[in-house]
């Protein structure tokens, strides 16, 4: 398989295995093999946990959305798309099933940290103007942040560095801040060393920085490094040790307030912050994304079993392209229903 290829059942069947395997020790007592992500989950949270590989996968690579089944008991509704791989750029065909272990143990620092009142959050976020998808990427620095701090180093690293190149060129404060996240800080032994082979090609220095509660902090912690107009390497950095120091969602919005004072509203438009950086949290949108429209498009609804000459049976849907369908087949396996065959734009 190839990183352009969409997941196969038996590749979801391993991580998926693994990721509920439990934790097994040696006649001395100690550990052997640590818990998988879900099982971890389950452990600590003792709540029903829904994972599944789903072709309508609201994002391009996985989610997590705290649910409520009809008896009113929570559970966890944990979906990886089967395109995950087409995100990133997988040096070879073994990182596939590695890349959907990473994605699941994120959704998972979801449900472990994750506000679960996400409604609430993106309501403020709307009264206030700012920006929905900088709750995303703060939201996924702290919560990768905080599994790995409590898991421990050893026993899990997310590893996207082997699952995608980003680039050693940044031009935005924002694309830092993800590559920041990507190369995982914890790694290193100091804060400089963990962005040493990247370059930052925007604004050098942040010359106009408004007061407020984050930037009195962080001239009372670093005083002595922070100049008039500091380096914006170093007040993204600043932002990150603060990020990752927030208790809860719903705390990081006096921070994205901060950030927007200091850096602005304008987000990346790099593949790598599109596709990695979800368009919602908790499956919660952006109140203020344009809905999607549905247009009436001819559709060749042609039923076939994957024998049909150069059609594949995990044919994707696409634009203007031939659509195939067998409804005698489950979503898992790549098709999609018939009541699904409508075109978003």
């Amino acid at each position: 398989m190839k990183s352009t290829d969409p997941l196969t059942l038996k590749e979801w069947a391993a991580a998926r295995n693994s990721s509920w395997r439990r934790e097994t020790r040696k006649p001395d007592g100690s550990i052997r093999q640590r818990a998988g992500s879900l099982r971890y989950l389950y452990g600590k949270a003792r709540e029903i946990i829904d994972a599944s590989l789903d072709l309508h996968c609201p994002s391009q690579t996985a989610c997590w959305k705290p649910a409520v089944t009809g008896s009113g008991r929570f559970y966890h509704e944990i979906k990886v798309n089967p395109r995950l791989p087409m995100s990133f750029d997988l040096r070879h065909d073994k990182l596939r099933v590695a890349l959907v272990k990473s994605a699941v143990a994120h959704e998972v620092a979801h449900g472990l940290y994750t506000d679960r009142d996400l409604k609430g959050v993106a309501s403020i976020l709307a009264d206030k103007g700012l920006p929905f998808a900088l709750l995303n990427l703060f939201e996924d620095c702290r919560i990768e942040h905080l599994y790995t701090a409590e898991r421990g180093i050893k026993d899990h690293q997310f590893g996207w560095r082997h699952f995608i190149d980003c680039g050693t060129v940044k031009s935005n404060p924002a694309e830092w801040l993800l590559a920041m996240k990507m190369r995982e800080p914890y790694l290193f032994k100091t804060p400089a060393s963990v962005m040493a082979r990247y370059t930052f090609s925007g604004p050098a220095t942040c010359s106009d920085l408004a007061p407020g509660l984050f930037l009195t902090d962080v001239r009372t912690r670093v005083a002595p490094a922070f100049r008039p107009s500091p380096k914006t390497t170093f007040v993204v950095r600043a932002f990150y040790e603060q990020i990752i120091q927030t208790a809860s969602t719903k705390d990081l919005i006096p921070l994205i307030e901060e950030w927007v004072r200091v850096f602005g509203s304008d987000m990346p438009t790099s593949p790598v912050f599109v596709n990695i950086v979800d368009e919602s949290v908790g499956g919660v949108p952006d109140p203020k994304a344009p809905k999607p429209t549905e247009v009436d498009q001819p559709v060749d609804h042609t039923a076939h079993d994957g024998t049909i000459t150069g059609v594949s049976s995990t044919t994707t849907i696409s634009r203007g392209g031939v659509m195939y369908d067998n409804i005698m087949n489950p979503v898992v396996k790549g098709f999609s229903s018939l009541k699904d065959y409508f075109i978003r734009e």
